[in-house]
């Protein structure tokens, strides 16, 4: 069959495109639009969450469609990076690419502890389940309390890895801070505290 061209009443640069039967019928365009909700504006909102980009509004003349195509392409290029800067930075990982990793450093960790240092591994166990989980049950509407470590393990690392990757694994939030003046260290350890009323 011969094909259907819009009439143009301004010059335009391109190929004249046929008339879709969903252009000139409003009940087959709605059709159209209704497959679009259904099938694919929930894959965009998808692809929303992984990469930056907005929908353009494409009704209007092709005046004010190509306004907003440009005004979203420099809005977009804004949020771009000079390639300069880019090679600069980019080799430092970003916060989500550290955190998807933690929990399977974490798992060598510990399995490294059993394996290489497991006299010291069930000794600081044993300590933070004698020393440092009554003081948190103390403190457990806080949600927070501080372990101060003897002063004959205020500088030993290991120990205060192992601490905090056991408290890590257990659900705690652990932390050390280190006290300079008084060559001491302590724990700092936080959860969720329990909401008591509503």
């Amino acid at each position: 069959t011969a094909s259907t061209t819009i009439p143009c009443a301004f010059s335009l640069t391109g190929v004249k495109q046929d008339i879709r039967p969903t252009d000139m019928d409003p009940a087959l365009a709605a059709k159209r639009y209704k497959s679009f909700e259904d099938q694919t504006l929930d894959a965009l909102e998808y692809l929303g969450e992984l990469f930056i980009y907005n929908l353009i509004n494409a009704q209007g003349s092709y005046a004010k469609v190509e306004e907003n195509i440009i005004k979203e392409m420099e809005y977009q290029s804004s949020l771009e990076l000079n390639p300069e800067t880019h090679d600069i930075i980019h080799e430092l990982p970003r916060a989500d690419e550290i955190i998807q990793h933690a929990r399977q450093n974490l798992v060598r960790r510990l399995d490294g502890y059993a394996k290489d240092h497991e006299a010291m591994f069930v000794s600081v166990t044993s300590e933070l389940e004698n020393d440092c989980y009554p003081l948190i049950a103390q403190n457990v509407i806080g949600g927070r309390c501080e372990y101060v470590f003897n002063e004959a393990d205020a500088s030993n690392e290991l120990k205060h890895q192992m601490a905090m990757d056991i408290l890590s694994d257990r659900g705690f939030q652990a932390s050390i801070s280190p006290n300079h003046a008084t060559s001491s260290a302590s724990l700092q350890i936080e959860w969720d505290a329990p909401k008591i009323r509503s």
